[in-house]
């Protein structure tokens, strides 16, 4: 009788002996888990949420990897499927948090400025993807204070006063850094034409 070859053994292998061969380390096994769960996962997620298909892919990528990452949290005695589709629809809410985030942000520079309109939803589709890069804009160009009072308020919605309090500055320092840096990100949006 022939021995079977590594690459027959990993296609009669179940998801749940490539995850525990996966979790000893093999990489091929991994391969595979990645190969077969793919397509499922691209289905379930495009059914269960409203991410575009390219954001799609990177909540399947971002899963794999944080499975990769954490392998050893794997309990064999749970099914991987149900422990990588978790993972699947955590990375989705948190993807869904950090738009969130962004528009709001986004919403906000509109509002106080005359070249971008405060209705997002009539903005062009253009507009709008680009709220979600207000925050790497906002990392690249403000200083720490600045960039830690808009994520305090935006995105943590706390009060001018909690991020006074956080930042151990004065409510009139938190809002005057607030108005440097809103004016400085509509600005850069506007040469990066995204207003």
């Amino acid at each position: 009788m022939n021995a079977a070859s590594p690459d027959s053994e990993t296609l009669v292998d179940s998801v749940q002996e490539l995850a525990v061969r996966t979790k000893s380390g093999d990489e091929r096994a991994f391969a595979e888990l990645y190969r077969r769960l793919v397509p499922r996962m691209r289905s379930f997620l495009s059914g269960r949420t409203d991410l575009r298909s390219a954001d799609v892919e990177e909540v399947i990528q971002e899963s794999f990897l944080k499975a990769w990452r954490n392998i050893e949290r794997f309990d064999e005695a749970f099914q991987f499927s149900t422990w990588i589709y978790t993972i699947a629809i955590r990375t989705a809410k948190d993807f869904h948090r950090k738009r969130a985030r962004s528009r709001r942000l986004f919403n906000k520079l509109a509002e106080e400025s005359l070249d971008i309109s405060p209705d997002v939803k009539s903005c062009s589709v253009e507009v709008r993807e680009s709220s979600d890069n207000v925050w790497s804009i906002a990392r690249e160009m403000l200083s720490k204070d600045q960039y830690s009072a808009m994520w305090l308020r935006y995105s943590e919605e706390l009060s001018v006063k909690e991020i006074a309090q956080v930042l151990k500055k004065t409510s009139v320092g938190v809002r005057v850094s607030l108005h440097r840096a809103r004016a400085s990100l509509q600005k850069a949006m506007q040469e990066k034409g995204l207003h």
